[in-house]
């Protein structure tokens, strides 16, 4: 008899627990919204993968229990992956509000040198290879596609593993400072060469000014390729 008794004094304490432990959101679920939300916000490119950092809350923290749907958004000042927090809201009868920090990583593929390069190397397929990295750090820009690459010249000596920039290579030069160049015109059938001086040295595709000699007139033109320009129509 005293055994049941105690059983059931044992019972009958544990239940303000149980109860107290349900009149609170689990920390580890709202974490888990925080994570969600994130994760449905950020757009990513075929082969990249992300990171999420969700920091841990305070385990003193004791927010009542929401009786509707918990509010998960940006905060106004921050944007999807650029965010550091992340607000959770909720609107019940006993409303709260925290803002979670958070950190976001999107690793993405990108060219870099294979081995070093020095100043004024013709860049070869196997001059480059893929890396990854963070793209919150790509500022200056990048390659994804070697093509793009290939048959450019370094600016600058370039260390292996150094991630390829539009900076730091240009197109070879195709037409020199003073060079006599072809410059043709083309509008519908109609096509038109001429000659002309070049003013500047440049690499494909780049503009240029040219001395048209037949109109004595300076003009600007296209380079398309080794001493020869194009005026747009």
């Amino acid at each position: 008899m005293k055994t049941l008794k105690t059983i059931l004094v044992c019972l009958l304490c544990s239940i303000p627990l149980i109860v107290s432990a349900t009149q609170y959101e689990s920390l580890a679920e709202l974490r888990g919204l925080v994570r969600g939300f994130l994760q449905s916000h950020i757009s990513t490119f075929p082969g990249e993968r992300t990171e999420i950092q969700v920091s841990n809350l305070n385990s003193r923290l004791k927010l009542p229990k929401c009786n509707s749907s918990i509010k998960v958004f940006f905060p106004p000042s921050n944007h999807e992956v650029n965010s550091t927090t992340v607000g959770l809201s909720c609107p019940g009868p006993k409303p709260w509000k925290i803002y979670v920090p958070v950190h976001t990583k999107i690793f993405t593929q990108v060219v870099v040198a294979a081995q070093n390069l020095p100043k004024g190397q013709i860049i070869k397929a196997e001059n480059l290879r893929f890396a990854e990295a963070n793209r919150s750090h790509l500022r200056n820009g990048y390659y994804k596609n070697k093509s793009l690459v290939i048959g450019k010249v370094a600016n600058r000596p370039l260390k292996a593993g150094r991630i390829i920039t539009p900076k730091l290579v240009k197109s070879p030069t195709l037409v020199k400072r003073g060079q006599l160049v072809m410059i043709s015109a083309k509008s519908g059938t109609v096509h038109v060469e001429m000659e002309g001086i070049a003013k500047q040295s440049a690499g494909l595709n780049d503009r240029i000014k040219v001395y048209n000699r037949s109109s004595k007139r300076l003009i600007e033109a296209v380079v398309v390729g080794p001493g020869r320009v194009q005026v747009p129509m």
